[in-house]
């Protein structure tokens, strides 16, 4: 196939022409090559970048929303994420569950009896209406176990939270080394 090598006519956008004939002076074919290449990068990201995480759900006359959801780094394969569960509606809403993607994890409660710390699992949750519920050291918390791998502070995973009659939460987490202020 020959190459069109006569000159950019008046009124001719060399841009354009630069992705597809060597007619524009090396300048301007380098500038439409890299405005190219960046709308493919910038598409790109946007193709592969995770969906941002809810913080919100709504419910009856109010909201449900979680705030400050965080975790300490894991040396192991287990740790604890801790949040605070805000209801601002006029009833009670019941928290079934939790999921999380890199590991398994449920609702625990921690206590001390005697001297003695104990843990026990729990199978749901009241958030009473226009209250709140913390989830935090020594207390409530959501347990994790099973991570493939430990988690260094600065990362961030998703848990789901599951109710009985409102839609899943999904809640971002971040890992740290205290407590957000």
């Amino acid at each position: 196939m020959p190459v069109d090598t006569t000159p950019v006519r008046p009124g001719e956008d060399c841009a354009d022409l630069a992705i597809i004939t060597p007619r524009c002076p090396a300048p301007l074919r380098w500038v439409g090559g890299a405005l190219g290449v960046l709308v493919l990068a910038i598409g790109a990201y946007h193709a592969i970048r995770p969906a941002p995480l809810a913080s919100r759900s709504a419910v009856g006359d109010g909201r449900v929303s979680v705030a400050q959801a965080w975790m300490r780094p894991t040396p192991t394969s287990t740790g604890a994420v801790y949040l605070t569960l805000r209801n601002d509606s006029g009833a009670p809403v019941l928290l079934t569950g939790v999921a999380c993607a890199p590991a398994e994890c449920m609702m625990h409660i921690s206590a001390e009896h005697d001297g003695i710390s104990t843990m026990r699992m729990l199978d749901s949750l009241t958030v009473p209406a226009h209250g709140e519920v913390a989830f935090k050291p020594g207390a409530l918390h959501i347990m994790v176990t099973g991570l493939k791998a430990p988690l260094a502070e600065g990362a961030v995973f998703p848990l789901t939270l599951h109710f009985r009659t409102l839609s899943d939460l999904a809640v971002a987490v971040a890992v740290r080394t205290g407590a957000p202020q």
